[in-house]
Formats: structure tokens, sequence, C-alpha cells
């Protein structure tokens, strides 16, 4: 039996963070915006696939309520003034009929938490069970995993980075060494 981790209780940077994970396993490149004051823009991602390629915006809403209007409105904004492809609205949640009256014929792809839930299983970020699908959940596993994996890649860049500075000085002192005694 799988351990699932409860997506609604994830905060609003951890399920962007889940997010861009997703679009990077459907292949896409991603570029994570700032945590505050992103005008719009949790995620810029890049599809640098023939015909089909772009540049898409997209916007994560972990929502207790439905999705409304006007972040639909808000995004449409955003897509035109980035001369994006198309903007993309995920949620946990659900949209009102507004919201989706709004996305018709535009630009913008409204994903909700059932949606998103057949995604993460496509893409091999849930195994799905027999609540996997009623709920937003994912493995426990997964989530953790990711987080080590972070923390992992950020030790070993900063373990190069102190390699390659200890053998720059290592260089710079026997250059200097050398310098002196042919001087003498």
């Amino acid at each position: 039996m799988n351990t699932f981790i409860d997506i609604d209780i994830l905060n609003g940077f951890e399920f962007q963070e889940l997010i861009a994970s997703l679009l990077r396993n459907m292949g896409l490149e991603v570029e994570e915006m700032r945590k505050t004051a992103d005008g719009g823009v949790d995620a810029i991602a890049i599809s640098r696939a023939r015909i089909v390629g772009g540049k898409f915006i997209i916007q994560c809403k972990r929502y207790d309520a439905k999705v409304g209007e006007q972040p639909v409105r808000d995004l449409y904004g955003t897509v035109m003034h980035h001369h994006a492809s198309k903007g993309v609205l995920i949620t946990n949640s659900t949209f009102t009929d507004p919201a989706k009256t709004f996305a018709e014929n535009k630009p913008i792809e409204l994903i909700d938490g059932n949606d998103l839930q057949e995604l993460f299983i496509q893409y091999s970020l849930a195994v799905p069970n027999n609540n996997s699908l009623e709920k937003n959940v994912l493995p426990t596993g997964f989530y953790l995993l990711q987080k080590t994996l972070q923390s992992i890649i950020v030790i070993i860049k900063s373990s190069k980075d102190e390699a390659k500075l200890e053998s720059g000085k290592r260089r710079l002192y026997k250059k200097n060494t050398n310098l002196a005694s042919i001087s003498m």
C-alpha cells in the first residue's frame, strides 16, 4: 500500500514547486518566478518542440474553493502582456462556470484537480490506488525524494564550487612561488 501526501495541505509555494516538477517531467524547460509579487506568473514553461512549441505562462492556485473568473481574466492579460503562446491556470480545486466560459476561445487552458491527478499519473509523479483519484494526493515518497534531491544537488554544486576554488588557489600559489624563485 502506498503512503500519500494530501496536496490540499501544501502551502502555495510547495504547490508551485510540485507543478514545476510536473512540467519538467513533461519535457518543458521551467523558469520559476519570485515567491512574492510575481505579477501573475508563477512559472514560465518553454517547449522547443516544432509546431507545438512555445512560451507558456503558468499560474498555480491552491484553493479550497472554486477558482473564479477574475484569476482567469488576470492570466489572460498576463499572457497578452508577455506575448506568450498560452496561459495555463492549474488548481487543486475546480473552476466556476463563468471562469470556464471566459477561457473559451482564448489561449488559456484550465487544469482542475481531476486533470492534475491524471497528469501526475501520466508523468509518473503518482501511482494510482483506490483513493488517488478521489482526492488530491501524491505518494509521500515522491515529495520527500524531490526535496532530498534538491538538497543533494545544492550540496554537490557547493562542493564542486569549493573544490574549483581550492584548486585555483593551489595553482595561483604554485605560480607565485615559481615566480618568486625565478626573481631571486
